[in-house]
């Protein structure tokens, strides 16, 4: 079994769903941890409006 396999010691990441190892942990607005790569990602997106026409 890999060291990075869902049943590990590891916490999910709530985004990709994949395990967050210490050393790329970070924490979102719920306390979770997350990887940085994608809470960058979800909040660009969150961010992100439409432009205005003109």
């Amino acid at each position: 079994m890999s060291p990075l396999a869902p049943s590990s010691q590891y916490p999910i990441c709530p985004i990709c769903s994949l395990p967050v190892t210490i050393e790329n942990s970070k924490t979102d607005e719920k306390g979770r941890a997350v990887h940085e790569e994608c809470y960058v990602l979800k909040i660009r997106g969150m961010l992100k409006k439409p432009l205005a026409n003109s």
